[in-house]
């Protein structure tokens, strides 16, 4: 699917969101943004589903609320930890969960999660 097109001021939040659907981290992601005034940049990139055949994500897609829980408590939970000093954003993943010692997984770093 071609990258969407977005007004220049969004470009780089576009190629951003490209390059991690590439990478295979995200199969798609819907952006909106907006004022009080209403919308300023809507866009939809990548597919909402891959499998058993790929569908295009769309500015329409709904996404459960499960798919939103994850980030909207674990970041700040995450951060205020980090504020406190128990744990650094650089840490490696695997330091805070054994099970993925010495794995790909384990090497990324905690903020790159976020």
């Amino acid at each position: 699917m071609p990258p969407a097109s977005v007004p220049r001021a969004f470009e780089p939040l576009r190629d951003y969101l490209e390059a991690r659907i590439a990478e295979g981290l995200v199969p798609g992601a819907v952006v909106a943004i907006g004022r009080a005034g209403g919308p300023v940049h809507q866009s939809a990139h990548g597919h909402r589903v891959i499998q058993p055949r790929p569908e295009p994500m769309t500015e329409r897609t709904i996404f459960d609320l499960a798919s939103l829980t994850k980030p909207m408590v674990t970041a700040p939970l995450v951060l205020e930890v980090a504020s406190a000093g128990k744990l650094g954003l650089d840490d490696p993943v695997e330091r805070h969960l054994e099970e993925l010692r010495g794995s790909e997984a384990g090497a990324i770093p905690l903020h790159a999660l976020l």
